[in-house]
């Protein structure tokens, strides 16, 4: 299928990780997940190996024939006593949704027997497990902000978690430098339908007061998020251990321990956050945005990856056609429809110093100061080069473009899936049509470059224009 070989399996998740969260079973009308249908799921995945079964599904690691993507795939059988309405509750939330800490799901697919619903790939584990044996606050912080992040861009969406628990906090991979990502929608509501939650499905040490009375909002999750935040600190739970009751009845009056020493060893800025979070009346309890200001986070939330040699690639950077430009980021545009460049991420993450999403010349020029790069004189010159939409600002986008490996990205074979190619040719006319802002005199002083057959490009030959007209080619 022309995909690559080599791509690392990740290992196994452990099996108290792999149970999918039960589904309550109530009646609903609404209609089903919108699923692309196909003979078997063999048609687009390769499966690697099961990962385990849970109660609403068997789950499986899984390549993509055309982009060799490693995806994980939960299979629900159409036989099964649940229906697909409530079981895609999950999914038809999480697919609204587009953020770096929140799992994403990429499609659900219909076979005459099963959906399988396709999600990002995520074994890197529990945050918790994680941590287990380094609980330093300055390490911590910097994911619980990441958490923070997942959840405020969450309820700016109108939803609310409502079960978020130390195993539903995870981490993408097993590197040095995983990325958070939220998982366990299940429960999740949104705040315009304020259904009715089955309080047996609750994962009920994380959940708030108003929870265990049937209510919630925003404000529940932020009291889920600290407990998780003062088990990891402290590796207890903030309540007496006990019956079920009598944890249920140590929440519902916020009888939280702050006397153990485990606690009272927390710097103080660390105590403070915790106790702002687990205040009974969820008014008292402040917004994820306010939390993200909070002075905890001030010395560690932002570790900065971005090195002298990364400052330098992005300074050498440049495409000096338009043309090939506009086609480059036509390029950058279909790769992160497929996957997000984590290191990539990171980089982006430490220019946007407000975290709106772009980088202003001054936050640029800030962490180039840092590395110890002066290009105040020539700042323009470099926001020009990775500006690609003359706003004024960086994306992440422009990053991915200045940054990839274009000589290695060059050899894979989704080009030809972007491009359309058929027989080793692109349709000149419908490259025109998805590549805008481009003149047709411009198109016609880059086509004449490149060998064309009837009015169709050669593939190999327009891969071998955009790699001369790309600076510092690696």
């Amino acid at each position: 299928m022309g995909c690559c070989n080599t791509l690392p399996v990740p290992p196994p998740l452990s099996s108290d990780k792999l149970q999918v969260q039960p589904t309550p079973q109530r009646s609903s009308k609404r209609g089903r997940l919108p699923t692309n249908k196909l003979m078997t799921i063999t048609e687009r995945y390769e499966i690697l190996r099961a990962l385990g079964s849970g109660t609403i599904g068997t789950l499986f690691h899984a390549k993509n024939l055309e982009t060799c993507e490693i995806r994980t795939i939960r299979e629900v059988n159409k036989s099964a006593s649940y229906h697909s309405v409530e079981v895609f509750q999950e999914v038809k939330i999480l697919k609204e949704l587009d953020h770096q800490n929140i799992i994403k799901v990429y499609e659900a697919i219909e076979t005459s027997r099963s959906y399988y619903i396709v999600l990002e790939n995520i074994y890197g584990g529990s945050l918790a497990d994680r941590f287990k044996k380094n609980n330093v606050e300055g390490v911590i912080s910097k994911y619980i902000h990441d958490m923070f992040l997942g959840l405020a861009y969450l309820h700016s969406q109108g939803i609310v978690h409502c079960n978020l628990s130390q195993d539903y906090v995870v981490l993408s991979d097993t590197s040095e430098t995983p990325v958070l990502k939220i998982i366990g929608f299940a429960l999740a509501q949104r705040l315009s339908e304020k259904k009715t939650i089955d309080q047996k499905y609750l994962k009920y040490p994380w959940a708030s007061p108003e929870m265990l009375r049937g209510e919630y909002s925003e404000k529940s999750d932020v009291w889920s998020a600290g407990i998780v935040l003062y088990s990891l600190l402290t590796q207890r739970q903030p309540f007496p251990k006990g019956s079920r009751s009598m944890v249920i009845d140590a929440i519902s009056s916020a009888s939280v321990d702050f006397y153990n020493s485990a606690f009272t060893g927390l710097s103080l800025d660390a105590q403070d956050l915790i106790k702002s979070m687990l205040k009974r009346d969820p008014d008292d309890r402040p917004t994820c945005e306010k939390i993200l200001q909070h002075p905890w986070f001030g010395n560690s939330k932002r570790m900065l990856p971005i090195t002298y040699n990364i400052t330098k690639k992005l300074l050498g950077f440049k495409i000096t056609s338009k043309v090939a430009k506009r086609i480059m980021v036509f390029i950058v545009e279909q790769l992160a429809l497929v996957r997000k460049d984590y290191a990539i991420l990171g980089y982006f993450r430490s220019l946007d110093l407000n975290e709106d999403g772009k980088a202003s010349k001054d936050e640029v020029l800030n962490v180039f100061n840092q590395v110890g790069l002066n290009v105040t004189q020539d700042i323009d010159f470099i926001m020009e080069n990775i500006d690609t939409k003359g706003t004024g600002k960086v994306r992440y986008l422009d990053l991915v473009l200045g940054l990839t490996n274009w000589s290695q990205e060059f050899k894979k074979k989704n080009l030809e899936k972007y491009f359309k190619a058929e027989g080793g040719f692109v349709d000149a006319d419908w490259l025109k049509k998805e590549i805008s802002g481009v003149e047709e005199k411009e198109w016609d002083e880059f086509l004449v470059k490149i060998p064309m057959d009837e009015g169709k490009i050669h593939i190999e030959g327009l891969k071998k224009i955009l790699r001369l007209n790309i600076s510092n080619l690696t």
